[in-house]
């Protein structure tokens, strides 16, 4: 796990940085027309001509705001999937705080263009289930060869000869007479995880994780809430004013609604560390640890510091399940094709001795 350097102010974490290079493009568009202190509307519609499709009509109708006046936070708002929701609220938090130029270089960091699909990343499975893919859809062609049309003829033979097959070819034989079954249930199998890809690939739900999309560097909601929580406190703003802003705009309706309940309680005079622990958006340990920083730029590089480890465990845990999962699987298909290779060699093997 990397550990933040030493505290500093109004510096947002890389756990912010978003991995889409669509995306990416029009925050550092975004952050080359709010240095120059210009209008962006100009330059997101040269952008969109640049991509095209619907990245592009997106791209579109946010200069279409840009220029009516909208504020930079809103038309991102009223454009849906021109940025992943944890880029909506930090820019929101960002432009009522004055973090802007520090937000947009968070967002853009180079953190978001790390590699997660290499045999070499841990943090991500996808070759791991792409090996155990390939071999259950080779040995699933190889055993429907053999349930379809070998074991009958197996079967035939000893029944012309006299023979008596062993216990395990037998076994084996009961399934192949359901071979053409066998055969189209893979064939239903793999129209189905067809039919996930298509669904999951225009999915609503950016706070879930996306198995078809390894390629993607995904930070759980409750990590990016710590991220955009570090803003608000590193930026010296009110902690209630900054719930308040996160509750109106967070994508997840649970967490809204802890957060609301947070800012209430926050208004009314409580801790904000104790009340964020009692509404399950911090833990205890980490609640006990804010309260006892010494000032904003502190809790502000202890959230941060909160927020990659919480990443870190999570890609940890995820890591484990895949390998546990892989193993399984490997140990499965090798169970069926040590169980249908004794039963073909015995096969042959009492066919030879019957013969000799």
């Amino acid at each position: 796990m990397s550990t933040p350097s030493a505290p500093t102010h109004n510096t947002p974490d890389g756990l912010l940085a978003l991995s889409s290079i669509p995306q990416r493009a029009l925050i550092r568009t975004l952050l080359v027309a709010h240095q120059e202190r210009t209008n962006p509307a100009k330059w997101v519609h040269l952008l969109a001509a640049e991509f095209g499709g619907p990245i592009g009509m997106r791209m579109n109708h946010l200069a279409m705001l840009l220029k009516e006046g909208t504020p930079v936070a809103d038309a991102l708002e009223q454009t849906p999937g021109i940025l992943a929701p944890s880029g909506l609220m930090a820019i929101r938090l960002a432009s009522e705080t004055g973090t802007l130029n520090e937000t947009y270089e968070a967002l853009i960091s180079d953190q978001g263009l790390e590699s997660e699909s290499t045999d070499s990343s841990w943090r991500n499975p996808r070759s791991e289930f792409t090996r155990v893919t390939l071999g259950f859809v080779f040995a699933w062609f190889i055993l429907s060869f053999l349930m379809i049309f070998i074991m009958p003829t197996f079967e035939k033979m000893f029944e012309e000869f006299g023979l008596e097959l062993p216990a395990i070819t037998r076994s084996l034989i009961s399934v192949s007479h359901r071979g053409g079954e066998f055969f189209f249930f893979g064939i239903a199998i793999f129209m189905m995880l067809l039919l996930g890809r298509l669904l999951f690939f225009g999915e609503k739900r950016p706070q879930r994780f996306n198995p078809f999309r390894w390629h993607e560097r995904f930070v759980p909601p409750s990590v990016n809430l710590l991220s955009l929580l570090a803003i608000v406190v590193g930026s010296g703003r009110p902690i209630a004013s900054g719930l308040e802003t996160l509750s109106k705009c967070h994508h997840v309706p649970q967490t809204r609604h802890r957060l609301a309940a947070s800012c209430e309680r926050v208004e009314r005079g409580e801790d904000p560390w104790t009340t964020l622990a009692n509404e399950r958006i911090l833990t205890k340990r980490e609640s006990q640890a804010l309260s006892v920083a010494g000032s904003s730029d502190v809790q502000a590089w202890l959230l941060q510091w909160l927020a990659e480890s919480r990443f870190d465990k999570r890609s940890i845990h995820r890591h484990l399940l895949t390998r546990a999962v892989s193993l399984a699987s490997l140990l499965l298909l090798a169970g069926v094709v040590a169980w249908v290779c004794i039963a073909v060699f015995l096969v042959l093997t009492s066919l030879i001795g019957a013969l000799a």
